[in-house]
């Protein structure tokens, strides 16, 4: 288990270094959660007797007028979703181990074990879709033209592989790991250097997934951290710049953090 920050920076160093021992500066992600008995199963997923599909209509129909800019496209809508707090089949990540550490943390609740899933996203795609890319919707390589086949209408839980598919993929049935449209401007989003991981037709959690391409295997771990260390973490994260205004860049943010640097509560 973790007990402090070196140890945490070691163990992401040691991962690192153990999937890419020639690649300084390789893609790895990270996703801070409060329980490391929760699986990586999105909202959409493990929520009962949810139509996701309905929901996103439902959402598009009634926000445009309460909105500071209209999203671009499907996925600028499917990501508001998740930013507003819909269940869908993306899961949050984040390209930075301390933002997904102060992520674990701020949602900690005791007699529960914080953690931080590792992932390689680069090698996620090889053994569920055979490609070494991550993929951008709205992007200008020719596999990212396929990735739509991930929204909602094409991407209902148990529906049949739309038959537009394109032969650089194998199939909608799996999670892949994408990076936000190109239009995106969430400064949230932007603070936290987010990424996702949007599942396809199977609820498979991703640390249930048991796939390969020829001697290549989904690289994922999981960090747990201490709970008698999380208060002396947190203090770290602070002083590196980890609060609440660096994480949601928005005035409500900025008055907690006054709070708590002049200890009112």
């Amino acid at each position: 288990m973790i007990e402090n920050i070196k140890h945490y920076i070691d163990e992401i160093l040691s991962t690192m270094h153990t999937w890419y021992p020639t690649d300084k500066y390789p893609e790895i992600w990270y996703r801070g959660v409060n329980s490391d008995k929760y699986k990586l199963l999105p909202g959409a997923y493990w929520r009962n007797n949810y139509d996701e599909f309905s929901a996103v209509s439902t959402f598009r129909a009634l926000t445009p007028t309460l909105l500071n800019h209209s999203p671009s496209d499907d996925w600028d809508w499917y990501f508001l979703m998740q930013h507003y707090g819909l269940p869908t089949r993306l899961l949050d990540w984040t390209e930075s181990p301390l933002q997904a550490l102060h992520f674990a943390l701020t949602t900690f609740k005791k007699g529960y074990t914080p953690c931080v899933w590792i992932l390689d996203p680069v090698m996620l795609n090889i053994c569920t879709q055979k490609t070494n890319s991550i993929f951008v919707p709205q992007g200008f390589k020719k596999i990212d033209s396929n990735i739509d086949q991930w929204l909602p209408n094409y991407c209902s839980l148990n529906s049949k592989i739309n038959s537009d598919l394109g032969p650089e993929l194998i199939s909608n049935e799996l999670p892949i790991a994408i990076y936000p449209s190109r239009s995106n401007v969430n400064p949230r989003l932007f603070a936290q250097r987010g990424v996702f991981t949007v599942h396809g037709t199977k609820s498979i959690p991703i640390e249930r997934l048991n796939l390969k391409d020829k001697d290549k295997l989904i690289r994922l771990k999981k960090l747990s951290i201490k709970e008698s260390c999380v208060d002396e973490l947190m203090e770290v994260l602070f002083a590196l710049g980890f609060n609440k205004s660096s994480t949601y860049p928005e005035a409500g943010s900025v008055s907690e953090d006054i709070l708590r640097m002049y200890n009112v509560s």
